[in-house]
């Protein structure tokens, strides 16, 4: 699914340069920095060899999970990781429980889920879910998105929700993300978890199209602040303003067949600001 990079820009510090798929890699036209494809999804983050060094097991893992490692994948692998050696090896930071896989025998109604869809309407055109995990919200986007792409920092992550919904994917890092020509970015408990909330915003203002919308939701609007509107002064900030507001939706995770959570989230459907 090539279209993917008409979405997705290179990542690095003041780039955002086109990218172009050459075999097994994807090429900025403007630095050249080279970024590896594995089983179809552009691993496009700021350091692709030192992310690759890092991740080597839980990559080849996965890849073996999803049926979609050959002696050339392998190799592709082997040289961009050899090209940062001094990483320090780490697993996937995957970020969903079981009740966001298996659905809950009696979940609340509305929950998250169902929110974010209705906010997202019948007709969003090119739909990116940003921190798509295991892709429970992406499932039910996927038949009204006229292009779905899912995108997270876990390739592991990328692979499930892509095989779950027919979606392109594309692993990347949301703070440090060039994107474009998005009709609906969505992103599900995201933002509560970034160092820069307000550097995010402002990379989600740049992805949108001419009427490009973004639905948000987080369980912390204070963002790490007393009281709740830190998201509203953040998002005006980033001059988005939003257009539907719902608060509390109910947001259930099962960690255990008897361990069970159930958090209260903020949402939003936001527009730009002038121009």
């Amino acid at each position: 699914m090539t279209w993917i990079l008409e979405v997705v820009a290179c990542s690095q510090l003041g780039c955002a340069g086109r990218l172009r798929r050459r075999g097994p890699t994807a090429r900025c036209v403007a630095c050249k920095t080279i970024y590896p494809v594995l089983a179809g999804v552009p691993i496009v983050v700021p350091a692709p060899a030192h992310w690759m060094a890092a991740h080597r097991d839980a990559v080849l893992a996965t890849l073996v999970d999803h049926d979609a490692v050959d002696r050339a994948t392998i190799d592709v692998v082997d040289a961009f990781a050899s090209a940062a050696r001094d990483a320090t090896p780490a697993p996937f930071s995957d970020d969903w429980a079981e009740g966001e896989i298996f659905a809950l025998p009696f979940p609340p109604r509305p929950h998250l889920a169902e929110v974010i869809a209705e906010l997202v309407g019948d007709k969003p055109g090119t739909v990116l879910d940003l921190g798509c995990g295991d892709g429970a919200i992406a499932a039910m986007l996927a038949p009204r998105a006229r292009r779905l792409a899912v995108a997270d920092r876990s390739l592991r992550a990328v692979l499930r929700a892509s095989a779950r919904t027919g979606a392109a994917g594309v692993v990347v890092d949301a703070e440090q993300v060039a994107l474009r020509n998005i009709d609906t970015l969505v992103a599900a408990n995201l933002i509560d978890l970034l160092d820069d909330p307000h550097g995010f915003l402002t990379i989600a203002r740049a992805a949108l199209s001419k009427r490009g919308r973004l639905v948000l939701s987080t369980p912390e609007p204070g963002l790490g602040s007393p009281g709740d509107d830190a998201i509203l002064d953040a998002l005006h900030g980033a001059r988005l303003a939003p257009r539907d507001v719902r608060d509390p939706v109910p947001w259930p995770r099962v960690h255990h067949p008897r361990r069970a959570q159930l958090d209260a989230c903020w949402v939003a459907s936001c527009v730009k600001l002038g121009r």
